[in-house]
């Protein structure tokens, strides 16, 4: 079927030109059967044709297709967590969902990590207050402000 189709798309973008070329000389005997079948009649045995892309020896494995595609730009992602009182939390976790990245506050509250490019969704989380969702766009510092929980857990 390959076979047909490229012998079908040549035909058919060459007898356009050449019927302009030509158009005093006589019309050309119809093909037969038995010439379009030795038309299609494949050139090589089926187990010689190979493909370039699939036929080198390399075996093809996800880690193999992850490490040929481009990597996300990343970029540096920079804030602050304080409590309601305006006081850094020491410690606190912020972590972005869906690209499996955390950081942790240093001693005035300041964290940084690397994230992908785009808008992102960043868990902040500390013992004790409720947790925070929100969605940071590049470059953009963000400062957080954490309430205590008023309900525990079970």
């Amino acid at each position: 079927m390959r076979y047909a189709t490229l012998v079908f798309g040549l035909l058919g973008f060459a007898l356009p030109i050449g019927a302009a070329q030509a158009q005093s000389a006589p019309a050309p005997a119809a093909l037969t059967t038995l010439d379009m079948a030795a038309l299609l009649k494949p050139t090589t045995q089926p187990d010689e044709i190979r493909d370039p892309v699939l036929s080198s020896e390399e075996e093809l494995t996800a880690d193999s297709i992850l490490s040929a595609a481009p990597l996300a730009e990343k970029v540096t992602l920079k804030g602050r967590v304080m409590n309601e009182e305006n006081e850094p939390l020491i410690g606190a976790t912020v972590y972005v969902r869906g690209a499996g990245v955390a950081a942790s506050t240093d001693a005035k509250g300041f964290y940084s990590l690397q994230v992908p490019a785009g808008v992102n969704k960043l868990l902040f989380s500390y013992g004790g207050y409720a947790d925070k969702e929100i969605d940071a766009s590049n470059y953009l510092p963000v400062n957080v402000s954490l309430a205590p929980q008023t309900t525990r857990k079970k």
